[in-house]
């Protein structure tokens, strides 16, 4: 299973980094964006947690320091396309909204490692109606010795770039949402997913989350080994006289199998809830060492943990990897 997403480092980091403060800005922009079709924005955070933007390493002992706007992000946008907006920009109106953004970094004893996660999405805005432009969905990860100032100027950069971008477009999609419809905007792509709204799930073998999203598994003739009701092993035909070859459960994304649902990771096979609107599996973190995992051709962290602790994941709707979404507490806790 490739697609992983754990934010326990950021979790865990958080945690240690109540009483510091980094702070975040977005600088005017020095040249305007020659027809522009904007001249004002409005800004919504739509993240779960909006007091702050992620956790960032400061000084020489590399204490943890929560990254905070140091003024109010719809300010800040203000400012800014004040500066990108020329003398020949028209009166349109835009509404930029985050879905995810987040700073964080990792320490070894010769780099620094610095991660940076953005989901923001672009709409115009007419009469009260708001139609989408364009979404601004990556994972930025580099080395250095020092990244902190340079993290957070990446993070600036994207950002404006992504305006300046898209100030000359109009929107992608004639559908028109409601402001209220913005900031529901992941629950509506949900309803138009097979995965979400299917009452029972077709039996087989999903090589990847596109194909389960859709429904469409690419093997549903196979054999399962099942111990103590849990899924353990799973095979497919390799000839016409019965010859069984075991899969590695790294090369798929899901099984369903007797009406349940298994998520397929290196670590073996976990059952997959659907809670409310959301897909959830528990699974165990061996390792606490960071390593690297592809995601959507972009690298993202990927914390395992030395204690065999049962956490709980949720599965993103967009690109299929989980987040990492708390330990779950045993009887011992």
């Amino acid at each position: 299973m490739k697609y992983f997403t754990l934010l326990l480092l950021l979790y865990t980091y958080t945690l240690c980094a109540q009483n510091k403060r980094e702070n975040f800005s977005i600088d005017p922009s020095e040249q305007t964006v020659p027809g522009s079709l904007y001249n004002s924005i409005e800004f919504k955070d739509l993240r779960r947690d909006t007091t702050y933007l992620g956790v960032v390493q400061v000084g020489l002992m590399n204490a943890k320091a929560r990254v905070v706007a140091k003024n109010p992000l719809q300010e800040q946008f203000n400012v800014l396309m004040a500066s990108l907006a020329g003398s020949d920009a028209k009166q349109g109106k835009l509404l930029l909204t985050f879905r995810r953004f987040t700073f964080m970094e990792r320490t070894t004893a010769t780099k620094e490692t610095g991660f940076f996660f953005v989901r923001a999405d672009l709409y115009e805005s007419n009469n009260d109606e708001y139609r989408w432009i364009s979404t601004l969905d990556t994972i930025v990860q580099f080395n250095a010795m020092d990244v902190t100032q340079k993290l957070l100027r990446k993070g600036e950069n994207l950002i404006t770039s992504f305006l300046k971008e898209n100030l000359t477009k109009t929107p992608s999609s004639p559908r028109a949402y409601s402001l209220h419809e913005t900031s529901r905007i992941d629950s509506i792509q949900k309803s138009d997913l097979a995965v979400y709204t299917t009452t029972q799930f077709t039996p087989g073998l999903y090589p990847t989350y596109e194909s389960f999203r859709d429904q469409k598994p690419t093997i549903t003739d196979f054999r399962t080994e099942e111990k103590k009701n849990s899924l353990k092993a799973v095979f497919i035909p390799v000839n016409e006289t019965g010859g069984l070859k075991k899969i590695d459960p790294d090369d798929y994304y899901a099984v369903v199998h007797n009406n349940t649902t298994y998520v397929a990771t290196k670590a073996g096979y976990y059952p997959l809830e659907k809670i409310g609107e959301d897909f959830y599996y528990t699974g165990i973190i061996k390792s606490f060492r960071a390593g690297t995992a592809m995601m959507f051709g972009l690298l993202t962290a990927v914390i395992i943990g030395p204690k065999k602790d049962p956490t709980q994941f949720r599965m993103d709707h967009i690109n299929g990897s989980f987040l990492y979404n708390g330990r779950v507490k045993d009887d011992d806790d």
